[in-house]
């Protein structure tokens, strides 16, 4: 199984993930794991506020089981200090098929 990662740093303004990673295969699987501190997220293309989004806790693990939602997936930091997200994209096309 094929696989990418990267690291993100979710500070004061709005990130999302690398459109590269999560286009680069032909079925993805992306895992989110947020360290340090909780993120507030959303997953239909709009930003998340410091006050608005889904609060995350750190420690937490996402699945994205689709590119639409990895591509829309946006998410700032929840608090004072950045967090960090720990993503690895996965290939789920055996070779072969």
């Amino acid at each position: 199984m094929a696989a990418t990662k990267e690291q993100i740093t979710v500070s004061t303004s709005p990130v999302k993930l690398t459109e590269e990673n999560v286009d680069q295969y032909q079925r993805t699987v992306v895992i989110v794991n947020v360290e340090g501190h909780p993120i507030r997220m959303w997953i239909d293309g709009s930003d998340p506020t410091s006050s608005e989004g889904l609060l995350v806790d750190e420690g937490a693990k996402l699945v994205f089981a689709n590119r639409t939602q990895a591509r829309n997936f946006r998410a700032i930091r929840d608090g004072a200090d950045d967090a960090t997200l720990n993503v690895q994209y996965l290939d789920t096309v055996a070779p072969g098929i």
